[in-house]
């Protein structure tokens, strides 16, 4: 009798993995095609590879580094651009003319991370799982010819300097400390958090920007419920002045994506979810 127990809890465990694996399999490959679709329409052109790839609340940036290293111009592109862009190629249409590393860094529930590797370009896109289909809704990137790191600096130092940037945002969240906030993030820093729709299986999308993310971190709520609470911080990936970083709170994961500046390091696009 127990060894019929047994086995009937062995058989239950192993349906329950084994139904457990595909779905997680399927979510994958559709993350892959979702950065594909983004990525080979720069040169095929077709549109509603583009429209399905993107959330129309796309926030794509580029940092610009100008004559002199203290000076960076942040320069952006929207949903709209990207998909007209698409449309003008569309009329005379390329095959993909360069290998494109896709690597899926992390996937959270409804959130991913991946990075995109060509000849010419290199992005970090976070996305978001709405209705059954992945839609990237922030790019940090690069052409991969820009860059202000000092050739001398080794690997240790860059990852020191970007764990002194997520420590400070990390204790201004959690705190908070406006202060360590201010020094974390860039002015133009915004974090998407994902929210289920009160009654409804359908999510939505809040956004934020810098000034009422430190405008919250002013007031002293649940200052003391938190000041002996813990995080952990892991850096997913660097390339070139990027840098992709996991942050794990007792209360949520937040994903930040940094970008290399004269201050140091600063945040510039997160995406979290309730």
């Amino acid at each position: 009798m127990k060894f019929l127990l047994y086995l009937l809890f062995f058989i239950l465990i192993s349906c329950v993995l084994y139904c457990q694996k595909p779905d997680n399999n399927a979510d994958m490959e559709l993350i892959k095609n979702t950065v594909l679709d983004y990525a080979e329409t720069y040169y095929t052109g077709e549109v509603y590879r583009m429209e399905r790839a993107l959330s129309p609340d796309l926030n794509k940036v580029i940092p610009i580094y100008l004559e002199t290293p203290d000076k960076i111009a942040l320069v952006y592109m929207t949903y709209s651009q990207l998909v007209e862009n698409a449309l003008a190629r569309s009329e005379s249409p390329k095959k993909v003319q360069e290998e494109l590393d896709v690597k899926i860094l992390k996937v959270d529930r409804n959130i991913a991370n991946a990075r995109l590797l060509t000849d010419n370009f290199r992005d970090y896109l976070q996305m978001v799982k709405l209705n059954g289909s992945w839609k990237i809704v922030n790019v940090l990137w690069t052409t991969g010819l820009d860059s202000i790191q000092n050739e001398s600096i080794t690997e240790k130092e860059v990852v020191k300097e970007i764990l002194e940037s997520a420590h400070k945002y990390a204790k201004g969240i959690l705190f908070p400390n406006p202060e360590y906030l201010e020094i974390a993030i860039h002015p133009e820093f915004n974090k998407i958090t994902v929210k289920k729709i009160d009654g409804s299986n359908r999510k939505l999308l809040k956004r934020q920007r810098s000034e009422l993310l430190v405008a919250n971190a002013n007031y002293p709520r649940e200052k003391e419920d938190r000041i002996n609470q813990k995080y952990d911080i892991h850096i997913l990936d660097t390339m070139s002045d990027l840098t992709i970083v996991e942050i794990v709170f007792p209360f949520r994961t937040e994903y930040l994506q940094f970008f290399k500046s004269s201050e140091g390091w600063k945040a510039i696009n997160c995406i979290t979810e309730e």
